[in-house]
């Protein structure tokens, strides 16, 4: 068992981990979290040069939530090709395989701090930041954390006040269907297997590894998509048996349950898949 599993030799690591980690992306983790008071002086410094006739513009919810989704995708995409993309050089790489960790340990912590402490710290300083300017600035309107929390409700609000949903066979899977995408559980683990997926190309491409991941990632999208046809003429032959709502709710009912297990599927999946590259890797 030690030999695959060991709580002090895996804290060792795991501090060592986090160092290297910090000092080679550290920095950019800091900037792009402090990114809203960027977005904030250049929005309303920009205002005023500019002339605009009631001044200071302050960045409202609208633009804060974009530049949140622009950021995310760019810490996604960069993070793992630099912290873990040492690992497939030559010099570094072998360096690396020789620390007194097992495969398991060494997985373990890529897991931890690419997946969870890095997404974590950033979140933490993205959404605190956003909400001390909301305090100090009240024209920028709530925080991105209370839009978020009130989501749910305010869709709900909007949904059911239609007459051609309430009471009819889509109603329930309405309900499941947005209990499903304004759910937290379920961006955090998008946003897991979309990092994993991303460390995956890290320790197989040498050079370009961001770029190259994407590359096969757009020619999987194009592979499933031919393979998700026969998806909708199934779905389109049940619209014309049962009528658009019933075949519409049957879809969303299956579509929740679905991608809850697709998320788990890729997270397993790609976990084991890093584990497996860790222990057959050479230099």
């Amino acid at each position: 068992m030690n030999e695959i599993f060991n709580i002090n030799r895996f804290w060792k690591y795991l501090v060592s981990e986090i160092k290297s980690v910090a000092g080679k992306y550290g920095i950019v983790l800091l900037v792009t979290s402090l990114s809203p008071i960027i977005l904030y002086l250049t929005l309303g410094l920009g205002s005023v040069l500019l002339g605009r006739a009631d001044g200071w513009y302050s960045a409202e919810w609208g633009w804060r939530l974009g530049l949140l989704f622009c950021v995310a995708i760019g810490l996604v995409i960069s993070m793992p090709a630099n912290c873990f993309g040492h690992i497939t050089d030559k010099r570094a790489g072998s360096s690396w395989l020789m620390i007194p960790a097992s495969t398991f340990e060494k997985t373990l912590g890529i897991l931890i701090v690419g997946c969870i402490l890095m997404p974590a710290v950033f979140m933490l300083l993205y959404f605190s930041v956003d909400a001390i300017i909301c305090a100090i600035d009240p024209n920028c309107g709530n925080s991105l954390v209370y839009y978020w929390h009130n989501l749910k409700e305010m869709i709900r609000m909007e949904i059911f006040d239609d007459p051609d949903v309430v009471g009819s066979d889509m109603e329930a899977s309405i309900v499941s269907f947005l209990d499903l995408f304004t759910n937290n559980w379920f961006y955090i683990e998008q946003i897991v297997y979309s990092i994993l997926t991303f460390i995956v190309g890290a320790l197989y491409f040498k050079k370009n590894k961001a770029v190259k991941t994407i590359g096969v990632l757009f020619v999987l999208q194009i592979a499933m998509s031919f393979a998700a046809m026969p998806f909708g003429v199934s779905l389109e032959h049940r619209i014309l048996q049962v009528g658009n709502e019933t075949a519409m709710a049957e879809f969303l009912e299956n579509l929740v349950v679905w991608a809850r297990v697709w998320n788990w599927c890729l997270i397993v999946g790609l976990s084991v898949w890093i584990y497996f590259r860790l222990k057959t890797i050479k230099h």
